[in-house]
């Protein structure tokens, strides 16, 4: 399904740093966490585990398919999207990662699990997202400063909280 929603090529390094380090870190994480601590979680612990790992699935997925069909339209060629769900963080999906990892860390009973969604959020905040900035104000001049200057890179709200930072 990535495939068909993510039109752009995956690095080399993206696959293989994912595929041999990052998931079996993340499976080890939770399974030992789910082993040693394994405490029956209360009906509030498990509704939230899984509140907010179907957010966060929304979040990712839902993005990145109205983003698809906008760009599919002739008259959008060229352009950034900047509607639907994009136009509460210009970096939704990422967001919509973290959150369904903090459900699958919250699932897994263990507090030391909360490493998964805070070094997905680090990396995303301090690596993916300046990298993708840089290149998405080049690639869409036309469209990227009014976007970038009304809409927050990553917590949709927190330009009123915190000021309005490109």
């Amino acid at each position: 399904m990535a495939r068909w929603i993510l039109a752009r090529e995956l690095a080399i390094e993206e696959i293989t740093l994912v595929t041999l380090v990052w998931i079996p870190a993340m499976l080890a994480s939770f399974t030992a966490g789910a082993a040693l601590c394994g405490s029956d979680l209360s009906l509030i612990e498990i509704f939230l585990a899984v509140a907010a790992y179907s957010l966060g699935s929304y979040l990712n997925t839902y993005s990145e398919l109205q983003r698809k069909r906008w760009k599919q339209r002739p008259e959008n060629s060229g352009r950034c999207y900047t509607l639907g769900l994009f136009s509460l963080s210009r970096n939704i999906n990422y967001l919509g990662d973290v959150i369904l990892f903090a459900g699958w860390a919250l699932l897994s009973s263990a507090w030391w699990n909360a490493w998964v969604p805070l070094t997905m959020a680090s990396i995303f905040y301090f690596h993916h997202i300046p990298d993708k900035e840089a290149y998405l104000a080049k690639r869409y001049a036309r469209d990227w400063p009014s976007y970038s200057a009304k809409t927050p890179s990553f917590i949709p709200w927190s330009n009123s909280i915190v000021g309005s930072k490109g």
